[in-house]
């Protein structure tokens, strides 16, 4: 407060000092604990990006084992490539592409358009 109390002009007043809440301390802490246990425990990803989320899922479900998802479908870089082989897919057999609670649209509609050669 005393940072506060010099900084502030003649004419301005402090409504209310908040106190720091504990939980701004607790959390990271909770947090590097855990990922400490994840350590211990080998839990490895081969992205750095997805290391730490990976090892606090992984100490919330610890009995169940946590892997990537090219360990159980395909290469996550090819997604994209996938959505866009199921929206075509289904354009071609006249199904729908859209869910109309997810984008607002009135009804399910067709996507995409076939051109041909």
């Amino acid at each position: 407060m005393k940072y506060v109390e010099r900084v502030l002009q003649p004419d301005e007043t402090v409504v209310h000092a908040a106190r720091l809440h504990w939980l701004i301390y607790l959390v990271p802490v909770v947090l590097l604990v855990i990922a400490a246990v994840c350590a211990a425990f080998a839990v490895k990803s081969d992205k750095p990006g997805i290391a730490i989320p990976l090892f606090l899922i992984a100490a919330l479900i610890a009995p169940i084992e946590v892997r990537q998802f090219s360990d159980v479908f395909f290469d996550g870089e090819a997604k994209e490539a996938v959505a866009f082989a199921l929206l075509a897919h289904l354009h071609v057999n006249g199904r729908a592409g859209n869910v109309p609670r997810a984008t607002g649209a009135k009804g399910q509609r067709i996507l995409g358009k076939l051109t041909p050669r």
